[in-house]
């Protein structure tokens, strides 16, 4: 018994609504053939490929190198940053996630943490959140390399021209160079761990500085435990200059008197 369904049938999405009362009515095989040509029409216009394109979402081609597409990794830094914690270059997990300090094995996040600089741990792929701390993350030279060894010291000394044009838009209280390698030579000077002269930017700005030793595992010259001193001494530091008593401005009857002539 061959039968179709009748009636004003349509698809009900999201509608809080009853289905039309349905007839049945018997079919003949010519009707039958017909609407099964139709179904196989309809079979046969949906089994075709699309294609669908995405600025978001697109293979580089082979004369293409990786590094034109994502260009290093973009500074997290704003204009409330108080602290700006500068890199050498990113690593290859860092570049391939696009976040900062991505590689297992670096110590960045737990130390920024036990440290104290942050109130909450967090992981690379939450890098952002710094800046609700005040904390700002840059680097000397934005190509990406399995070691620092690949990068030369031109690369390094065009970068450190670009890091004093940061201080001066963002003007951060405290550099936090994460290497002593690279503090050494784009200022061409021995150093110890700590505190450091005022670092000259220029136009008659300075920035205090401080060099700690990298967060990277790689680095066993130093322990865990001294790189987590070297961050504990940076927020005493910012917590020092928040106590200072802010300078008010001492007004003498001469000068105010002077104030009034001049308007």
């Amino acid at each position: 018994d061959r039968r179709r369904v009748r009636g004003n049938c349509g698809i009900f999405l999201g509608m809080n609504v009853s289905p039309p009362k349905l007839e049945l009515e018997v079919v003949s095989p010519e009707e039958l053939e017909a609407i099964d040509e139709a179904f196989r029409k309809v079979e046969k216009m949906c089994s075709k490929k699309r294609t669908v394109t995405s600025n978001l979402d697109f293979t580089p081609n082979k004369k293409m190198k990786i590094s034109s597409v994502h260009k290093g990794l973009p500074d997290i830094l704003d204009n409330n940053v108080k602290l700006i914690i500068v890199g050498d270059n990113p690593g290859i997990q860092s570049f391939k996630q696009q976040h900062w300090y991505a590689h297992s094995t670096n110590q960045f996040w737990e130390l920024l943490y036990e440290s104290g600089l942050i109130p909450e741990p967090l992981t690379s792929l939450e890098d952002r959140n710094l800046l609700r701390y005040g904390i700002g993350l840059t680097c000397l030279v934005k190509r990406e390399t399995k070691t620092t060894d690949e990068v030369s010291s031109k690369e390094f000394n065009e970068g450190f021209e670009i890091l004093k044009k940061k201080v001066h838009r963002f003007k951060p209280k405290i550099l936090c160079f994460n290497g002593i390698g690279i503090y050494q030579t784009v200022t061409n000077r021995q150093c110890k761990l700590g505190l450091q002269p005022k670092l000259d930017v220029g136009g008659g700005v300075f920035v205090e500085c401080y060099v700690m030793p990298s967060t990277s595992a790689r680095v066993k010259a130093y322990t865990k435990a001294q790189k987590l001193e070297c961050l504990k001494e940076v927020k005493a530091l910012l917590e020092k200059d928040q106590d200072k008593p802010k300078e008010k401005s001492k007004v003498t009857i001469g000068s105010f008197f002077a104030s009034k002539h001049h308007n």
